[in-house]
Formats: C-alpha cells, structure tokens, sequence
C-alpha cells in the first residue's frame, strides 16, 4: 500500500512537471509565433519601404533626364543667340565702317 501512495505521488508529480513543461512550451510556441509575425511585419515594412526608396529614386531620375534634356535644349538656344549676336556685330561693325567710309567722302566732296 505504501508502494501504491509513494507510487501514485511520483505519478501526480511527473504529471505537475509535465503540465509544467506544457505550458512553457505553448507559451514559447506563441512567443515564436508573435516575434515571427513581428518579423514578418518587418519584413513586409522594409520591403514597402526598399519599393517607396525605388519609386522616388525613379522619379528624382526622371526629373534629372527632364532637366538634362531643358538644359541642352537651352545651351542650344544660347549657341544660337550667341552666333546671331556676333553676326549682328559683325553687320554692325561693317555699317559703322561704311558711314565712316561715306562721312569721309562727303567731307572731300564738301571740301
């Protein structure tokens, strides 16, 4: 009988150290759960994040080719307007020396 009591405590102690084990590992089950969730969340936030840089990056490099392409456009304006306005000093240059030219010949016509 006393085999039978010392018997059934050991039982009804292995069974408290189970209940035990038991729940530590359902609780570290669920922990692993949730810090796998947060890891996936994470996840999901640093690739929604990579997507937003890269969309950004893509429009700041559209903006940069647009620029680019106004600032050629207007180098090639100011070429043009730079070559117009030394053929218009030229054609001034030339008048200037065609009135004085003239000026002189009515002076020695005058004289």
């Amino acid at each position: 009988m006393a085999d039978l009591e010392k018997h059934q405590r050991e039982v009804a102690r292995l069974y408290e150290l189970w209940q035990d084990a038991k729940s530590k590992l359902d609780r570290a089950l669920k922990e692993n759960a949730i810090l796998k969730m947060g890891q996936s969340d994470q996840s999901q936030y640093a690739t929604r994040l990579q997507q937003s840089f890269k969309s950004k990056l893509d429009e700041m490099k559209d903006k940069l080719q647009y620029a680019d392409i106004k600032v050629q456009k207007i180098t090639a304006e100011n070429e043009k307007l730079r070559h117009a306005l030394n053929e218009h000093k030229k054609r001034a240059s030339a008048m200037e020396e065609s009135f004085a030219a003239a000026k002189e010949r009515m002076q020695e016509v005058l004289n």
